[in-house]
């Protein structure tokens, strides 16, 4: 088994290379402006091949949560002022923003919270050991709250 057949280390290479770039890994809108060529000077050539050139493929096999539908384009990436103030906006709204009331009570609403909180985290949300080292705290931390 190929590096890049372990999807564990596909998913390191996003988040490494989103944190390198400075966008949220788990914005499919931020990867709309990832080019091929972007993430082959990042290392990432083998991972792509393995996917047959497709980075979609190659996101939805790494974060399958997620709904990766979109057809990526070749702009640029963003400006460093715009990186700061989505950045800034990442952080303030995140998980931490007000949500309308009963927006809890849907299960689909706490099922993507808790995903996109594991993969934040960097483990697989799936394996139940995997959240025994997750303290109430941590998910307090998140802010989610009704209005």
């Amino acid at each position: 088994m190929g590096y890049w057949a372990n999807v564990d280390n596909c998913k390191k290479f996003f988040l490494a290379f989103a944190a390198e770039k400075g966008f949220d890994p788990l914005d499919r809108d931020d990867w709309k402006n990832v080019t091929k060529a972007q993430i082959r000077a990042g290392k990432g050539s083998g991972l792509l091949s393995r996917y047959k050139g497709s980075l979609k493929t190659a996101l939805e096999a790494s974060f399958p949560s997620i709904e990766w539908n979109f057809t990526g384009t070749s702009s640029p990436p963003p400006t460093q002022t715009t990186q700061k103030r989505r950045n800034n906006s990442l952080s303030i709204l995140s998980h931490a923003a007000r949500q309308p009331n009963g927006y809890w009570e849907t299960a689909e609403n706490r099922r993507k919270f808790f995903v996109s909180f594991a993969e934040e985290m960097g483990f697989d949300p799936l394996q139940p050991k995997n959240w025994d080292k997750i303290t109430t705290t941590q998910i307090l931390e998140k802010k989610v709250l009704n209005e």
